[in-house]
């Protein structure tokens, strides 16, 4: 049996592309994460103000818009997470299929069989 050696370097390409998304899924999801934090602390702020002023209509829909944010913002996280768990399954996949298929021309080309 012979196997294209060249065939690895495209199984290498595909691995580190789906490393590549995982990092930038990684990436979004931490500026989701930082978004979230400012969201709640400001709706902490707006609600400490709720206590205190005067204008309680326009602080409480201020706060209704925040809680809306953050549910919007924790709706992508989940989404994120979610992504991201299935892009680790495929970029630990590739790597392994990449991995494996090394070894087999590795043990192959010393038996004289790939090419």
């Amino acid at each position: 049996m012979t196997i294209d050696l060249s065939r690895l370097t495209v199984l290498g390409t595909i691995s580190a592309r789906e490393n590549a998304a995982l990092e930038q899924a990684r990436a979004t999801l931490d500026v989701d994460l930082s978004a979230s934090k400012e969201v709640r602390r400001q709706l902490l702020a707006e609600q400490r103000r709720d206590g205190l002023a005067s204008e309680r209509g326009s602080i409480r829909r201020r706060i209704e818009q925040l809680r809306a944010k953050q549910s919007e913002i924790d709706k992508r996280i989940e989404e994120q997470e979610a992504s991201i768990e299935l892009l680790q399954e495929r970029a630990t996949a590739a790597h392994r299929l990449r991995k494996t298929c090394e070894a087999w021309a590795a043990q192959h080309v010393q038996n004289g069989g790939a090419q």
